[in-house]
């Protein structure tokens, strides 16, 4: 008994410790996936840093961009249609400010990820400090943010209610 006991305790510590690492190299990829700007589209094609609306837990100024799979999904208007749904893949990202003359402080993530564990509404939810270092792991399966994300009908993304 003791055994078996002591073979489920050691077994559940290993797969703990897998799950941990699973999600730090998930977290990393994640962080490299968003690292260049470049390959990416700006919201409405504007590269503008705009002064965040009063709804916003983020800081003061932002601006937005799409990976080409989310961008693909928006309208000649630059949004999602009411009711829409981004396709699997997608990543949106959040360029957070605190001037808006100054450097992007912390990055704010979205990716399309319905069937993993992490997600919650279909979204890995994650934040980033510029040297990629996690501020708010996809672990937290968007814990703190899901709420106010879903107060509309635009697959949880704010933006186009918003701006």
């Amino acid at each position: 008994m003791k055994t078996l006991i002591l073979s489920i305790a050691i077994g559940t510590i290993f797969f703990v410790a897998c799950e941990k690492k699973v999600e730090a190299v998930v977290q990393q990829s994640l962080y490299e996936q968003i690292a260049n700007a470049a390959k990416y589209s700006f919201y409405k094609n504007d590269s503008s840093v705009l002064p965040s609306a009063p709804q916003s837990a983020h800081n003061a100024f932002f601006r937005v961009r799409f990976n080409s799979i989310a961008a693909a999904a928006l309208t000649d208007a630059g949004k999602l249609p009411v009711n829409g749904s981004f396709p699997e893949g997608s990543i949106i990202v959040k360029d957070l400010y605190n001037q808006q003359n100054g450097n992007i402080v912390l990055y704010s993530v979205l990716k399309k990820e319905s069937g993993n564990a992490n997600s919650n509404g279909g979204w890995l939810w994650a934040e980033y400090d510029t040297s990629g270092k996690e501020i708010y792991a996809i672990g937290s399966k968007g814990d703190g943010c899901v709420n106010c994300h879903s107060v509309n009908s635009r697959d949880k993304v704010r933006l186009f209610d918003l701006f």
